[in-house]
C-alpha cells in the first residue's frame, strides 16, 4: 500500500499521557527518511477542532523533528490533556492513506521541590531530575538541549538511550555527536527507532504499536 513507501513515523513519548511542566513545550518526533507532505495537529482533550493545522511543505533529512508550541503560538492549559497528531499525506484527495502518529501531553504544575531542585542544578543534572519525578517532555527536552550544546558528550547519548527504554523504546538508536539539521523549522537529529504503524479512520486517530514495558513513572 502507500504507506509501505512512505519513511517511518513515531512520536517520541510515552504510550499514555506524557507530563510536561511547560506551558509551551517542545515536541519531538521521528522520520527514518525524508517526505514530502506533512500536517501536524494539536487538540485539546474531547474538543474535535483543532488548536493548531501546520503543513509543512516537506521534511528533507531523517531523523528526529521537533515542533516548538512556543514559536506556534500554543500554551497548554494546566491539568488538561491535549493529543497532538502528525501524519504523513501521501494522496491530499485519499486520507485514508494517510500514516499517522500521535500521542497525549499534560501540562502539571512543578512541585515546590522540583521548583528548587531545577533551579540550581546544572545543564547535565536537569534531565535526570525530571525523569525521577516522571516528567517524561521536559526530561527529553533537556537531554536534546544538552546534546546540542555539548555534541561530543557521550553521557549525553547514554541518557537518551536510558531515558527511551524506560518507555519500552529500547531499539532507539542516538548516534553520538550527531548532525543537527535545520528544515522548515525542525531540528534534526539522527537516530533509529523500532518498527510502528500508526493509522486514520475517519476522523479518529488509532494506533498499533508493538509491545513495550513502561517503568520508572513513564
Amino acid at each position: 500500500g502507500a504507506a509501505e513507501s512512505l519513511p517511518a513515523l513515531y512520536v517520541l513519548a510515552p504510550n499514555h499521557a506524557g507530563l510536561t511542566t511547560q506551558s509551551q513545550p517542545t515536541l519531538y518526533w521521528y522520520l527514518s527518511g525524508p517526505t514530502a507532505h506533512v500536517e501536524i495537529s494539536l487538540f485539546l482533550e474531547n474538543d474535535p477542532k483543532p488548536l493548531l493545522e501546520l503543513k509543512l511543505k516537506g521534511v528533507t533529512q531523517a531523523g528526529i523533528q521537533k515542533l516548538s508550541l512556543s514559536q506556534q503560538g500554543i500554551t497548554l492549559r494546566p491539568n488538561l490533556e491535549y493529543q497532538w497528531v502528525v501524519a504523513l499525506v501521501p494522496d491530499a484527495n485519499n486520507r485514508s492513506k494517510d500514516l499517522v502518529a500521535s500521542a497525549v501531553v499534560k501540562r502539571i504544575a512543578p512541585t515546590p521541590a522540583l521548583k528548587e531542585k531545577t533551579a540550581s542544578a546544572k545543564a547535565p543534572e536537569l534531565p535526570m531530575i525530571f525523569a525521577d519525578n516522571g516528567i517524561w517532555f521536559d526530561a527529553f527536552d533537556a537531554l536534546l538541549n544538552w546534546m546540542a550544546a555539548k555534541p561530543k558528550d557521550a553521557e549525553a547519548v547514554d541518557q537518551i538511550t536510558a531515558l527511551l527504554e524506560q518507555v519500552g523504546l529500547q531499539e532507539v538508536k542516538i548516534k553520538p555527536w550527531p548532525r543537527l539539521y535545520q528544515n522548515s523549522g525542525a531540528a534534526t537529529w539522527n537516530s533509529r527507532r523500532r518498527n510502528e504503524s500508526f493509522w486514520r479512520d475517519g476522523s479518529r486517530i488509532k494506533s498499533a504499536r508493538n509491545s513495550c514495558s513502561s517503568t520508572m513513572g513513564f
